[in-house]
């Protein structure tokens, strides 16, 4: 099935009778295109407050598009670009945004429990308060992004550079920090119970670590800081 197809299908799925105008534009646009075009251009687009699970977003441009509180749970939406786009309040849980472009995206109390967003670009995005539980950001790139309020329980930093990072306080039990670099990252009083950081870079003070919960449950500590921090000789 053609990707023009697959989306006047979705498109036609809306739920929501304030958008009925805006949806028939949007399959007025569609059946006029030629079949066979491959890539659509979003650009701009408001598709807020609609159930999208399953849409096919098959190379399709999504920057600057208005997703604020829509339902993308579960979709593949691997390689997409988001740039700029919001999505507060939306629904992404378990999504695959796999290398996914979210420069800069308003993931403003977003739900992306157990998504995939590994190696996905979001550089000066907004996650505050987003839910991230069990999320893979294994090689993702998070400089300049708004980490506040963000829940990390469980959550893949495999390879992932947190430079500078502020996690004081936070809820980090089960995450996997193997490979990142936590040069400067600040931990004081979070929660690192069964935390793994074999591999990582680390460079906090002996004060730090005094502060943090579950010290003794981490997994691929280096030993020497450990030792130091328990009074170990």
């Amino acid at each position: 099935m053609s990707e023009d197809r697959v989306l006047v299908d979705l498109l036609r799925q809306g739920k929501n009778k304030e958008y009925e105008k805006q949806k028939q534009a949007y399959l007025d646009e569609v059946e006029y295109r030629h079949r066979g075009y491959h890539h659509w251009d979003f650009t701009g687009k408001t598709l807020s407050r609609l159930d999208l699970r399953g849409v096919s977003f098959y190379k399709v441009t999504l920057v600057r598009v208005d997703f604020a509180k829509s339902d993308l749970t579960g979709t593949d939406l691997r390689c997409l670009d988001f740039t700029d786009a919001d999505l507060y309040c939306t629904k992404l849980s378990g999504a695959n945004l796999w290398h996914a472009k979210l420069v800069g995206a308003n993931l403003n109390q977003a739900d992306l429990t157990g998504a995939d967003l590994g190696g996905a670009n979001l550089r000066g995005a907004n996650l505050w308060h987003a839910k991230l539980v069990g999320a893979d950001l294994s090689h993702a790139d998070l400089r300049g992004a708004d980490l506040r309020g963000v829940d990390f329980t469980r959550v893949n930093f495999v390879g992932v550079d947190l430079a500078g990072a502020d996690f004081s306080g936070r809820d980090l039990r089960g995450a996997d920090f193997s490979d990142a670099n936590l040069s400067g990252v600040n931990f004081t009083g979070a929660n690192l119970t069964d935390a793994n950081f074999t591999g990582a870079t680390l460079n906090q003070p002996r004060r730090m670590w005094l502060t943090v919960i579950g010290l003794g449950d981490i997994w691929g500590f280096p030993q020497e800081i450990y030792d130091a921090v328990v009074g170990r000789k």
